[in-house]
């Protein structure tokens, strides 16, 4: 049993109160904390970012400002200037979602018209003039993208027909992959088109899904359960049986995939012993995040506070006890 001292000169207070007081103080002490880590982060002139997507060798996120702020994961002391633009994104302070690919990324401005920069192969970065959208999806040669009624457009490369969606139906989410795209009606079927030699653009009979994510030669998708499933190509082992475990988002890369915990922990699948394999599909562990992205040779997760992690190929180069898990520096072009 445990004994409490008296002293007439304080306010007696019973032990559940001073625990709580306790808990009270750590909670404000760590949002001081936060408060004065964003304070850091801009005075250091890294950004917070609101929304992020890993590409192939850069990464673009939408700051609070709502403007872009893209960085390439090739050279972290940001001195290689990009070699097809893909990390030099258009200026302003208007846009509200963004999808990055091998060398291109789109992204929507509050009026709902698409913007694309980068390599521009087979027209992948020239968005149809006069549409508007509500989502947007770059895939490897091509971009799809959803108009407010649900119909989708896509433009590029049709050379496995992912640029002809089925006539006639209409979605709630959308995502683009290589050579195909994968979308969800609204009662949550999921529908493909595109490539399907590996079997990517055939879902799962029978399944309904509450999200999708369309990676290299494979997708996945998330049931209302938050269990997930994958379908596809399984070389590099994308699309494993994952169980029972439960996840509130999951992101499809090249060769790997990433989901968030519903404790908000990232888990990895994929990239397994190949030489594609530079540590993306290795998240670290004991960090907390609100959203998870995965790219062609990296991912990167937003904590609560707005600060950026990411792992995989930009350590490639660097020694074995260099620090892995780094946030975005300053961008190309300011």
């Amino acid at each position: 049993m445990r004994h409490y001292r008296f002293d007439p000169g304080k306010r007696a207070e019973p032990p559940h109160m001073t625990l709580s007081r306790r808990r009270h103080t750590r909670a404000l002490l760590a949002l001081l904390a936060s408060a004065a880590l964003l304070a850091g982060l801009a005075a250091c002139g890294v950004p917070v970012l609101t929304a992020i997507s890993a590409g192939g060798g850069y990464i673009c996120g939408l700051k609070e400002d709502n403007s872009i702020h893209c960085w390439s994961i090739e050279d972290r002391q940001q001195k290689v200037p990009a070699r097809s633009g893909e990390d030099s994104p258009p200026k302003g302070n208007n846009f509200t979602a963004l999808s990055t690919s091998w060398l291109h990324a789109c992204a929507l401005r509050e009026d709902g018209t698409a913007v694309c920069w980068g390599l521009d192969l087979y027209g992948r970065t020239q968005p149809p003039a006069g549409e508007k959208f509500t989502t947007i999806s770059a895939g490897h040669n091509h971009t799809c993208a959803l108009r407010a009624e649900g119909f989708p457009v896509c433009w590029g490369s049709d050379e496995y027909g992912q640029t002809g969606p089925p006539p006639g139906k209409t979605f709630v989410a959308l995502s683009s992959g290589s050579d195909h795209t994968c979308a969800l009606e609204p009662d949550g079927n999921p529908v493909c088109w595109g490539d399907d030699r590996d079997g990517q653009s055939t879902p799962p009979v029978g399944e309904t899904f509450t999200a999708i994510s369309s990676g290299g030669d494979f997708t996945c998708g998330l049931r209302e359960d938050g269990t997930a499933v994958c379908w596809g190509d399984n070389e590099y082992g994308q699309t494993p049986l994952l169980g029972h475990r439960e996840f509130s988002a999951i992101d499809s890369g090249l060769h790997h995939a990433c989901g968030l915990t519903k404790e908000g922990q990232a888990f990895c699948w994929g990239a397994r012993n190949s030489p594609f394999d530079w540590g993306q599909a290795k998240p670290p562990r004991r960090i907390q995040f609100t959203t998870i992205t995965s790219g062609s040779d990296s991912s990167c997760g937003l904590r609560p506070d707005g600060g950026t992690v990411c792992w995989g190929s930009h350590e490639r180069n660097l020694p074995e006890n260099h620090l892995r898990y780094t946030s975005p520096g300053r961008p190309f072009g300011g």
